[in-house]
């Protein structure tokens, strides 16, 4: 089916499903707060609600940053990827 989950009704889900989206969407917003965070550091320490640090103890800042980009890429890379079916090595064969 092309990679694509059934749902209950037997139709196929895809980025028009509200479903999809309950992960797509924190997914997206974690890129984009990661951008912010590596872009503008005092920014992201304002989202964070924490006072930058003098020096080169903002570097936490940008890290957290690039953190939660790669977190967010990887699950859309999941989201896009999935079939939503186990795979047969996951679950144990029935008797």
């Amino acid at each position: 089916m092309n990679g694509a989950q059934t749902g209950a009704t037997g139709a196929l889900m895809g980025i028009e499903d509200f479903r999809s989206w309950l992960v797509i969407a924190p997914a997206i917003g974690l890129v984009l707060l990661g951008v912010a965070l590596v872009a503008s550091p005092a920014l992201g320490a304002t989202i964070f609600g924490l006072p930058l640090p003098p020096g080169s103890a903002a570097g936490y800042v940008p890290a957290i940053g690039v953190r939660d980009i790669a977190f967010g890429l990887y699950i859309l890379g999941l989201a896009w990827f999935s079939s939503g079916a186990p795979s047969a090595s996951c679950w144990p064969s029935r008797p």
